[in-house]
């Protein structure tokens, strides 16, 4: 692996200065107050009451291996992997 050059850091070091001061300005920037939304319903909701019994089945026991699986190997993703393919 080769060195950065000496006049490589500060250059860098700068740059994520000036860009952390960038974003700290429009952060902080005042916005205008905008009127509240009308309330939907959560749309999760209605997409589980149309998912038949198998599949909600299906997604349980793959949540269930996918735990199992990460408490027993410590991979963490197998709690979303294992479900993902069922």
């Amino acid at each position: 692996m080769t060195a950065l050059p000496p006049a490589l850091i500060p250059a860098l070091a700068g740059a994520l200065i000036v860009g952390g001061l960038i974003a700290l300005v429009l952060g902080l920037r005042p916005v205008e107050a905008r009127p509240p939304t009308p309330k939907k319903p959560l749309p999760g909701l209605s997409r589980m009451t149309t998912v038949t019994r198998r599949t909600r089945i299906l997604l349980a026991v793959g949540l269930g291996v996918g735990l199992v699986a990460a408490a027993v190997t410590g991979w963490v993703v197998a709690i979303v992997v294992v479900p993902a393919a069922t």
